[in-house]
Order: structure tokens, then sequence, then C-alpha cells
């Protein structure tokens, strides 16, 4: 279950950082 929280943690990361080059009016919309 160790590996499934950091695949889980990998996840939200590379979503922030997804979200965050997103153009300011999409970033309201998350």
């Amino acid at each position: 279950m160790i590996m499934n929280d950091k695949l889980q943690n990998y996840a939200k990361e590379e979503l922030k950082s997804g979200l965050s080059q997103l153009p300011e009016g999409w970033q309201r919309k998350f």
C-alpha cells in the first residue's frame, strides 16, 4: 500500500504543476 500512497502523491503533484501551467481563467474553474 505504500507504493499506492506514493503514486497518489505523485499524481497530486503532477496535477498541481499541470494546473499551475494553465491560463489564469482556467485556474479559477478548478
